[in-house]
């Protein structure tokens, strides 16, 4: 992995439970970490769902390793939500995360 092309700040945030004031649970997101990776656009589409239309971006995310993001998290970069879709371990080295991504439609 080149550590120079790490040149943007994402934050990476897991899904958790809270109770809302009358007992309720809702869900919420909680940070991981706030860190340098890789943005690259893959691909963007436009979908027509419900009779609406919505647009589909598909990223990969390239981080450090870490042990603690999985494809239940999320990555918050420039403002724009994107879901992890699935994550890879190249070569299972433990030296960087390829966090595949989309947004648009599935961003809850």
């Amino acid at each position: 992995m080149d550590i120079g092309s790490l040149n943007h700040h994402v934050t990476i945030e897991r899904p958790a439970e809270t109770r809302g004031q009358m007992g309720s649970q809702k869900k919420a997101w909680s940070p991981v970490c706030t860190t340098w990776a890789r943005v690259q656009p893959l691909s963007g589409r436009a979908l027509e769902v419900a009779q609406a239309l919505h647009a589909e971006v598909t990223v990969k995310v390239t981080t450090r390793h870490r042990a603690d993001v999985d494809s239940t998290c999320r990555v918050t970069y420039r403002g724009q939500v994107y879901v992890v879709q699935y994550v890879l371990n190249p070569e299972e080295q433990n030296r960087e995360l390829q966090l595949y991504c989309t947004t648009g439609v599935s961003d809850g």
